[in-house]
């Protein structure tokens, strides 16, 4: 949120420095390019397209009065002063591209840990996802079983007991027990429950 106050702040800073400190014939100009830096990196791209039209106004504002008006601009009056004034424009340019830079660098190892984590998570969820699907077996497909017996022919051409079928390819369990219309025919003497 503070790219819209220093995005105003710096150019009126630097179109302040750009009659105090010699114009476009001195060091001040970098500075306008040192901001370009920054905003092509941070700014989004309706921000971006925004900052860069104010930037050239700007300078081709500053330009268009020190052109009208030479007077108002204050050149500096020794070689040595642009000697001093050019080397300390060159390490501040070098210090804020070297901010920029790590601050870029900082979001990109932020972001990249976080991408890494993620992609671990997935993965920790795709081997539980393979667990458990190794863990399920499921019935599918026709299933050739004997009309009499019940038993189940098996993909090698076997006859399997049903029950044993069913627990081999399936977690199903069986107990036995004896339903209501066969007890009666197998154990006619035996009185059942409910009767």
């Amino acid at each position: 949120m503070l790219y819209i106050p220093l995005g105003l702040f710096f150019p009126l800073l630097l179109s302040y420095l750009w009659f105090v400190g010699g114009g476009s014939y001195e060091s001040v100009p970098y500075y306008f390019f040192v901001l370009i830096i920054p905003a092509t990196i941070l700014l989004s791209t309706r921000l971006k397209i925004l900052f860069y039209v104010m930037l050239l106004l700007t300078i081709l504002g500053l330009m268009t009065i020190e052109y009208l008006h030479p007077e108002t601009v204050s050149y500096f009056e020794h070689r040595i002063q642009r000697v001093i004034d050019v080397a300390f424009t060159v390490v501040l340019c070098l210090i804020i591209s070297g901010f920029m830079v790590n601050i870029i660098f900082q979001h990109y190892l932020i972001e990249r840990r976080s991408k890494e984590k993620l992609l671990k998570q997935t993965m920790e969820d795709k081997e539980k996802l393979e667990k458990a699907f190794d863990e399920i077996k499921v019935l599918r497909g026709i299933l050739p079983i004997c009309m009499k017996c019940k038993k189940i022919r098996d993909d090698q051409g076997y006859w399997n007991q049903l029950e044993a079928y069913i627990q081999e390819h399936s977690d199903a369990k069986f107990s036995h027990s004896l339903c209501r219309e066969c007890a009666k025919e197998l154990y006619p003497d035996i009185k059942l429950r409910g009767e």
